[in-house]
């Protein structure tokens, strides 16, 4: 007894449907990845230009992150407000650390050396994390080479 020609006929549509919705599902895997890549780029650029607009329009300020500027050059409240600063900066250079898995590797690597080169090239964001570096991850820490002993805050 031969099986009808039918028998044959569904299972091939079925198998070739179901090898559709996968090509379909894995395509808007991929454009769901590269929206986040694009969303992580603009925001982190975004980002990055608002704090350059800061420092155009802060011009006492660039120094303490960009040419090694001593804490003890800011006089007074100058101070405060520097460490306030300081906090923001390492704050967004956090950001970028968080968003660096989302990023192509080149784009990876430039940022990884932009946040490390504002982290030695200023004081106050290294007084920063020695005050402050509870805060911020193990991992970011690291990454910038942070001279402090971060497991100290991490000892539960």
């Amino acid at each position: 007894m031969t099986d009808p020609a039918w028998t044959h006929t569904i299972p091939a549509i079925a198998n070739a449907a179901s090898a559709s919705l996968a090509l379909i599902g894995l395509s808007s895997l991929l454009w769901a990845r590269l929206s986040v890549h694009t969303s992580a780029v603009a925001q982190l650029y975004n980002q990055q230009n608002t704090l350059h607009m800061f420092f155009l329009a802060n011009k006492l300020w660039r120094p303490f992150f960009y040419e090694n500027r001593t804490i003890t050059e800011a006089k007074g409240a100058q101070k405060k407000e520097l460490m306030t600063i300081a906090e923001m900066v390492t704050d967004f250079m956090e950001h970028v650390f968080v968003q660096l898995p989302s990023l192509k590797r080149d784009v990876r690597k430039g940022w990884k050396a932009y946040i490390k080169n504002l982290y030695d090239q200023s004081p106050a964001i290294r007084e920063h994390l020695k005050v402050n570096g509870s805060w911020y991850s193990i991992k970011f820490l690291k990454l910038l080479g942070a001279h402090i002993k971060a497991e100290r805050w991490y000892a539960d």
